[in-house]
């Protein structure tokens, strides 16, 4: 698999085009929605999701009423005949891209939002200035998949190409002319590893959650959302 931009685009439009409104992200969306609520204050003006997929973010964070309007971008055609299949209370537009460039002027939206994005896309650092230049604050989120149980890169069709843990995500954005204002490391729901692994899921949460107060991000993998803003 080659990791060109344009190799990924096509990966992703081959993956929501056979698999579409999986069980599995509707369940992350939830917990993906609780993060941006409790970064932004809302309600907001104007929100672009930046990597959007099927639209299980959107739908949620439109259920809580979070934004005015909305618009997904996202660079698998299925995945937005997926997400203009659902109903939204709030005006919801969306828009294919190649993964690199928004087609819109500066400060276009009050916040944009890069949910498990930067960790699938060829360069991670272009697309989060592309993003700040439209929204004048980014929410973030990533796996922190980089830890001592971390080896060597594998393909897979999760397609995570790009490894963090909290000190390089904070780099990353820092290098990118932004501060984070506020961030949250969380251990996903109880459901989302039973969803996985059933009962043996469970007890993994049990364990995973109650390391994270000791330290537990150098054996295990969590997840870290922030809001960054320009310097």
């Amino acid at each position: 698999m080659r990791l060109d931009q344009t190799s990924l685009n096509e990966h992703y439009a081959k993956l929501y085009a056979r698999d579409r409104k999986s069980e599995w992200r509707e369940l992350g969306a939830q917990e993906k929605a609780r993060s941006v609520l409790l970064l932004i204050q809302p309600p907001v003006g104007t929100v672009a999701d930046v990597g959007c997929g099927e639209g299980s973010l959107l739908a949620a964070l439109d259920a809580a009423m979070l934004a005015r309007d909305y618009v997904g971008y996202e660079v698998s055609p299925a995945a937005i005949d997926a997400a203009r299949q659902r109903e939204y209370r709030s005006p919801v537009a969306f828009d294919l891209f190649d993964g690199e460039h928004i087609r819109r002027e500066d400060d276009a939206f009050d916040v944009g939002i890069l949910s498990h994005v930067l960790e699938h896309v060829a360069d991670p650092r272009s697309l989060l200035i592309e993003t700040a230049r439209v929204a004048r604050r980014v929410v973030l989120e990533v796996p922190l998949d980089l830890h001592l149980r971390t080896h060597r890169f594998e393909w897979d069709d999760t397609g995570h190409i790009n490894v963090f843990n909290r000190r390089s995500i904070r780099y990353l954005v820092e290098s990118c002319g932004l501060q984070i204002a506020r961030e949250r490391i969380y251990c996903p729901r109880r459901e989302a590893h039973a969803f996985i692994s059933g009962r043996r899921g469970e007890m993994r949460w049990a364990l995973k959650r109650a390391a994270l107060r000791f330290g537990g991000e150098a054996i295990f993998t969590y997840h870290y959302a922030a809001i960054a803003e320009r310097s």
